[in-house]
Formats: structure tokens, C-alpha cells, sequence
């Protein structure tokens, strides 16, 4: 015996069939890390959402967010914290979301407290122009991905 590795002796078949399955493993594995939907994808959800929770970014913006009923703003606020849970491995995307979810937290406080204080409306107004500042980013930053919202 010489100290080399041949192929020659009774185990070398099974030993080469597992390193042939081990690094076949890994390949799988990386094709699955990175085989999640695109940024596109991701956007195309995150105006799924809003279009089905009747948000529309620049009219959002305009009126500043401003709920016609303390119910409808609830609803608008529970469709953001969707849109910012949304994953994604785009560094944009994810800023996005964690400006969305932010404001979008800032917003339901100031409507939880305006039901007992009404006095607070310019507060959810802010925090609602905010709020639509951040989803026309959303909207841009798709836009380059992209997707046209």
C-alpha cells in the first residue's frame, strides 16, 4: 500500500455514491434557498393586498390616510401589517416593509386613540401621510424591480 486513494478497494463505490449524494444535496439545497418568488413576485402580492383592501398608495396619500370609519381603518391597517410581513431576500423590498410595518403600527395606535379622543385626527393624518409616503416608495422601489404597480 502506497498511502493513495484508489478506487480499487471492496468500500470505494459506496464512499463515491455518497459524496455523489451529499454534494447533490447541497445543490438542491442552494436551488431551493434561492427559489423563492423575485422582488417582482413580492411586489405583485404586496399590491395584491392593498388592491383588495381598497388601498390605492396615491390616494392614500393624498387624503393622508384619513379612515372614513374607525372599522375601514382597522381594515386598512391590518393590510399593511400583511404587506409588511411579506419575505423577501431584496434588501429594497425589506426596507420597504420595515418602513410600512412601522408606520403602519404608528397609524393603528393613533386610531386606537383617536376612537377615545377625537382631538388626535391630525395624529393619524401624519401618521397616515407617513404611511403613504412609504408605500409610494414601495411603488417606485417595485417599479425598478420590475413591476408596475
Amino acid at each position: 500500500m502506497t498511502g493513495r486513494v484508489t478506487d480499487d478497494h471492496p468500500g470505494a463505490m459506496p464512499t463515491r455514491l455518497i459524496a455523489a449524494l451529499a454534494s447533490s444535496a447541497v445543490l438542491a439545497a442552494s436551488l431551493t434557498a434561492c427559489g423563492g418568488p423575485g422582488p417582482a413576485d413580492t411586489c405583485a402580492e404586496a399590491f395584491t393586498i392593498l388592491k383588495d383592501a381598497k388601498i390605492d398608495p396615491q390616494q392614500w396619500a393624498l387624503n393622508r390616510g384619513a379612515p372614513v370609519s374607525a372599522a375601514e381603518g382597522k381594515q386598512k391597517a391590518e393590510a399593511l401589517a400583511r404587506v409588511a410581513a411579506l419575505e423577501t431576500d431584496d434588501k429594497d423590498l425589506q426596507t420597504s416593509f420595515a418602513h410600512i410595518k412601522s408606520g403602519g403600527q404608528t397609524y393603528q395606535d393613533e386610531l386606537d386613540k383617536l376612537a377615545a379622543d377625537p382631538s388626535r385626527e391630525p395624529n393619524v393624518q401624519l401618521a397616515g401621510a407617513a404611511v403613504g409616503f412609504f408605500m409610494m416608495s414601495l411603488s417606485q422601489r417595485c417599479d425598478q424591480k420590475g413591476f408596475k404597480p
